[in-house]
C-alpha cells in the first residue's frame, strides 16, 4: 500500500491549531466572567472542536481528499477522550487514514461523550437519572489497521462516521455530532457528569460545524 508524505500538512494544520488555541483562550477568559468555570471550559472545548473540524474541512478542500477527526479512546492513555487529531485518507476511497498532527488536548476536565460507540472505562452520571440519549456523540470506533503510520501512542480511536469531503456536495443524513461534558479521571477511566451543561458540535450535511448548547436550552 502506497503512503503519501504529508509534508505540507503540518504547516497548515499547526497554524490552524494555534489559531484555534488562541480562540479557546479568548473564549475561556471571556466566558469565565459571565458563567461558572465548568461552562467556560466546555465552551472553550466546543470552540476547539469546531476549529479542528474547520481545519479538516479546509485541508480536504485544498488537497482533494477526505479527512476525519480522531478522538483518543484508549482508557489508559493520558489523553483519553480529550486528545483530538486529524487524519487524511491515504488514497481515494481507501478508508485508510494517515494522521496529520500529533493532536491537541481539550481543556482540563472536559471530555468527549462517546455515546453510540462502545468504549471501555466510561461512566455516565446524571444524579441517578438516565443520561439523555440525544446527548452522546455519533463517533464510531476506527479499525486499528485503518490508521497508517501510527505512532506508539493510543491504539483505540473514535472517528467521524462521515468523513469531511473535498467538495460542498451534501452527505445525506450525515449529522455527525461531537458532545462534550465535564468529568474527572478515575482508576478505571473517566466519569462524566453534568449533562445539563453539556456542549456539542453537530455537522451539517455540507460539513459545517454548528455549535449546540444544552445549557442555553438548545438541543440536537
Amino acid at each position: 500500500m502506497k503512503t503519501h508524505p504529508f509534508t505540507h500538512a503540518f504547516t497548515l494544520i499547526e497554524l490552524l491549531v494555534v489559531l484555534a488555541l488562541i480562540a479557546v483562550l479568548a473564549v475561556a477568559g471571556g466566558s469565565s466572567l459571565r458563567s461558572g468555570p465548568t461552562t467556560a471550559m466546555l465552551r472553550s472545548g466546543q470552540s476547539l472542536v469546531a476549529a479542528m473540524l474547520a481545519a479538516g474541512r479546509g485541508y480536504a478542500a485544498l488537497h482533494a481528499t477526505r479527512v476525519v477527526l480522531l478522538v483518543d479512546a484508549e482508557p489508559t492513555s493520558e489523553g483519553f477522550l480529550r486528545r483530538l487529531r486529524l487524519a487524511a485518507e491515504d488514497a481515494p476511497d481507501s478508508e485508510f487514514w494517515q494522521p496529520l498532527d500529533s493532536g491537541v488536548l481539550l481543556p482540563s476536565g472536559v471530555f468527549v461523550v462517546p455515546g453510540t460507540a462502545s468504549v471501555q472505562g466510561v461512566s455516565l452520571r446524571n444524579d441517578g437519572a438516565p443520561w439523555p440519549a440525544a446527548w452522546v456523540s455519533t463517533l464510531v470506533l476506527a479499525e486499528p489497521e485503518s490508521l497508517v503510520a501510527e505512532d506508539s501512542g493510543p491504539r483505540a480511536w473514535l472517528r467521524l462516521q462521515h468523513p469531511l469531503g473535498p467538495t460542498d456536495t451534501p452527505v445525506a443524513g450525515s449529522d455527525d455530532r461531537v458532545v462534550l461534558a465535564a468529568g474527572r479521571r478515575t482508576p478505571a477511566g473517566v466519569e462524566l457528569k453534568l449533562p445539563m451543561s453539556a456542549h456539542g458540535i453537530v455537522l451539517s450535511d455540507y460539513g459545517l460545524a454548528l455549535p449546540v448548547d444544552r445549557f442555553a436550552g438548545l438541543g440536537f
